[in-house]
């Protein structure tokens, strides 16, 4: 079966099972070997990247359709073509303490420009930067697009490896 029919699914399942039926919602899931398992339902929107992840994904803006949803007005459909895109965050830190002498000239950025939705990295020449050791430790974070999730995957993994070779350090993804 398909991963992605499988994936929905599981997750219509889910949702009928709890009878989550208004507003935007999102449930997490985690692929096993063994399929889909849950982690958590939430009646509300996501937050941090999921909106502007999910609104490249579907082609729409998510806020115009919350909007809509709590005002009993009627959404407009979702385009033909919403499940043909996938989206990726990364976020990523030095694997070692790392001092920034030079500033990566991010040249191998352009043959990514009609992947990448985002794209932030926080440093500054002279920079002691330590090792990654939570998400509070990132120097950088992207998102990008892609017509599979292979595709997309494979894509953020050799944005974190053209950084790290950049850059001289391993970068954590």
């Amino acid at each position: 079966k398909d991963k992605r029919i499988e994936i929905e699914d599981y997750v219509k399942t889910v949702i009928k099972a709890l009878d989550v039926n208004m507003g935007i919602f999102h449930v997490e899931i985690i692929y096993t070997k063994n399929g889909p398992r849950l982690l958590e339902v939430n009646p509300r929107m996501f937050g941090g990247n999921g909106p502007v992840l999910i609104g490249k994904s579907l082609g729409i803006n998510v806020f115009e359709y919350l909007i809509n949803i709590h005002l009993e007005k009627k959404c407009p459909p979702l385009p033909a073509n919403s499940n043909n895109i996938c989206v990726t965050w990364r976020g990523f830190g030095c694997l070692q303490d790392f001092l920034v002498t030079k500033m990566p000239s991010m040249e191998w950025k352009k043959k990514y420009e009609t992947d990448i939705i985002s794209f932030s990295l926080n440093l500054k020449e002279g920079n002691k930067v330590q090792k990654i050791k939570s998400n509070f430790d990132y120097i950088g974070a992207f998102q990008v697009m892609g017509q599979t999730p292979e595709k997309t995957i494979e894509t953020a993994d050799s944005i974190i490896r053209e950084l790290s070779d950049e850059l001289g350090i391993k970068l954590s993804n």
